[in-house]
């Protein structure tokens, strides 16, 4: 038996099925309330309510499996769109702002990364945050939320995290949170194969309870993310091994380029300034040639000449190296390799020239973008290749020094005519015998031996002559027929290559076949003593100037000269030295200070009495005329000629 129902006819099945299809197709609200209106219309009023619950629960349950599909497909695509990040950076700035999208309610997202260095977390990338302390904000190992998200690996949230507690807490890491006014936070690991990479946050201003399904959602989400970032990592170590194969690469061109240039070179005996240029154009920076002597010698491979200041950005130092440029390349010389100096945008890179204990010098490069190690052993090798040519070209030096002093030798040391073997290897040597020939002497008083030596081998080379020592002085033979101008050239040359005064001496040219430059030597050398023992210094003199000197200027006449100062002082000498006595020098003062005995005895710190009586002693030795003229013309001269020939004697015995 059918039972009709109380209130109304029985709802039609169009009515049932309209309802369930707009539920299932997700029809807008008033439609669905419409069908179910309609439906309860046909039943009684207890039946209507259950009718409405059901539609309700029916509807939310639907409505909460869109959401979540929603959510899904969302999820999805974000982290489809992460895996195509590359970069690092950017990676880390699309996570957290990919995760506000997917937790909306959040006001704020932040992804903390672990520390290598602490073992803790920092802040590495944020949406949402005011405060700018938030971003410096490092928790330590066991502190904060992060450190019980990381012993459990499970999503942890505090509905109010300054009265946590749960775990220990940082202040730093509180004050920032209080700062940004933060309440309720969420935390989910960021986890990859098992190893926590770090913690993504999710954090209101307000107290709040995050969602079952917001929780799924960003813990699903920050799995994703994890692989994310971890693949962006790959790629960005990808890159940086792509960068370093690359830059192998161009290193190795560079050092087979180099090493075929230094080839080409070598085997057509290039000097150490082509090398360093080939240097410069293989690496295209600013490259210094430092001699043995610590001074810039070549920029780019061009030499620098003396006095020049060094043009090029790296090398404002005018020839004088840096005393932090000199601590590099001792530190080169004593570990045999390459030092590297980074300390300023512009790296350098010194490498000392090797030989040995021998100093020859160093090659310094800089360079703003760096070298690899092959390119450090490139600079290393060229500097042995530089090591071999200055080596190279000091043989080659030292033994065409040895040629032309030889030569000088034996134009100096015979008075006699050239023989023909001489004329044959003087023009070998480029030295022409035909032309007039001027002597020339040279003494650098304050410098070095060896300094002094090299510079008038290098001017008399420069003046087409021949230059160097010659019984322990200092002459050069140089063409030309005015002994003035020549004196005053060289002096000038070797001014500009020394520092110090510089004494310069000519003599009259003469005709090196006849043997004449043997007799010109001994007076240059003799006049240059002369004027030194004058007090002279820096000047440029003729043997001419000093005729008056004759006796003194030619060492054949030294018997003259001995003969006319017996003669004339040669009884006061035998005095003095058989009774001990100063009778000469107390004569030399009495003329020098205009005959005053007073004047004498201050002089020579002695009571005029004393004067007196050696005055005496001279008038009972030379004659009581002896301060008649012209007499005392000629004490007066041998006093002189006494004095200055003392002098040069010492100066000849040093």
């Amino acid at each position: 038996m059918v039972t009709t129902p109380a209130h109304g006819s029985a709802p039609s099945l169009d009515t049932v099925v309209g309802l369930l299809d707009a539920l299932a197709s997700d029809a807008r609200g008033h439609e669905v309330e419409g069908l179910a209106d309609a439906l309860v219309s046909k039943v009684s009023p207890e039946g209507a309510e259950r009718v409405r619950a059901s539609t309700r629960r029916l509807r939310e349950v639907l409505d909460r499996r869109l959401r979540r599909e929603r959510e899904l497909i969302a999820l999805y695509g974000t982290a489809c769109d992460l895996a195509q990040i590359r970069d690092v950076g950017t990676a880390l700035d699309s996570i957290v702002r990919r995760a506000h999208d997917v937790v909306p309610s959040a006001d704020a997202v932040y992804l903390c990364l672990r520390s290598e260095s602490s073992d803790g977390f920092y802040v590495k990338a944020s949406v949402g945050l005011t405060s700018p302390a938030f971003m410096h904000v490092e928790v330590p190992s066991g502190c904060g939320m992060s450190s019980v998200i990381e012993r459990t690996r499970a999503p942890l949230q505090i509905q109010r995290y300054n009265r946590s507690t749960g775990f220990r807490h940082d202040s730093e890491l509180d004050r920032a949170l209080a700062d940004d006014g933060l309440v309720s936070v969420l935390g989910t690991p960021f986890m990859l194969r098992g190893e926590v990479m770090g913690i993504l946050f999710a954090a209101n201003r307000i107290e709040r309870v995050f969602s079952k399904e917001e929780i799924s959602l960003l813990t699903a989400f920050a799995d994703h993310a994890a692989v994310a970032l971890h693949n962006a990592r790959l790629f960005a170590g990808l890159e940086e091994e792509h960068r370093a194969v690359a830059s192998h690469v161009t290193a190795m061109k560079r050092s087979a380029q180099l090493h075929d240039s230094l080839t080409d070179l070598v085997i057509s005996g290039a000097d150490v300034t082509d090398v360093a240029d080939a240097l410069a154009d293989v690496f295209a920076e600013d490259l210094l040639l430092v001699g043995k002597n610590n001074e810039v010698t070549s920029v780019r491979g061009r030499p620098v000449t003396a006095g020049e200041e060094c043009e090029h950005a790296h090398a404002q130092y005018g020839r004088a190296v840096p005393s932090e440029i000199s601590e590099d390349i001792m530190a080169s010389q004593r570990s045999g390799h390459c030092v590297v100096n980074k300390a300023t945008r512009c790296a350098r890179y010194v490498a000392a020239i090797p030989s040995g204990h021998t100093y020859l010098g160093a090659l310094v490069l800089h360079t703003t973008h760096g070298l690899t190690d092959l390119d450090v052993r490139t600079l290393e090798r060229a500097a042995q290749i530089v090591a071999l040519l200055t080596l190279r070209e000091q043989a080659i030096g030292d033994a065409e020094e040895r040629v032309r002093g030889e030569l000088l030798e034996e134009l100096l040391s015979s008075a006699k005519p050239l023989r023909e073997s001489t004329k044959l290897f003087a023009h070998s040597r480029h030295f022409d015998v035909a032309r007039p020939h001027v002597v020339v002497a040279v003494a650098l008083p304050d410098s070095p031996r060896i300094e002094a030596r090299q510079a008038v081998r290098e001017t008399a080379l420069a003046e087409g002559g021949l230059g160097g020592e010659y019984n322990r002085s200092l002459v050069a033979v140089l063409p030309g027929d005015d002994p003035g101008a020549m004196a005053v050239r060289v002096r000038r040359r070797l001014c500009a290559a020394t520092d110090g005064p510089v004494l310069v001496c000519a003599a009259d040219a003469a005709d090196p076949r006849t043997g004449e430059l043997a007799a010109q030597a001994s007076v240059t050398v003799r006049c240059l003593q002369l004027l030194q023992a004058l007090g002279q210094r820096g000047a440029a003199a003729t043997t001419r100037d000093f005729a008056l000197y004759s006796l003194l200027l030619d060492p054949q006449r030294d018997t003259q000269l001995k003969t006319f100062l017996g003669s004339t002082l040669g009884k006061l000498q035998v005095y003095d030295q058989e009774h001990g006595s100063d009778l000469i020098r107390t004569l030399t003062v009495f003329f020098a200070t205009g005959s005053s005995a007073a004047q004498t005895a201050r002089e020579l710190y002695v009571h005029p009495n004393t004067v007196i009586k050696r005055l005496d002693r001279v008038g009972s030795l030379l004659g009581s005329d002896w301060q008649a003229e012209p007499r005392a013309l000629q004490l007066r001269i041998a006093l002189h000629l006494h004095d200055l020939f003392g002098k040069i004697c010492e100066l000849e015995d040093r």
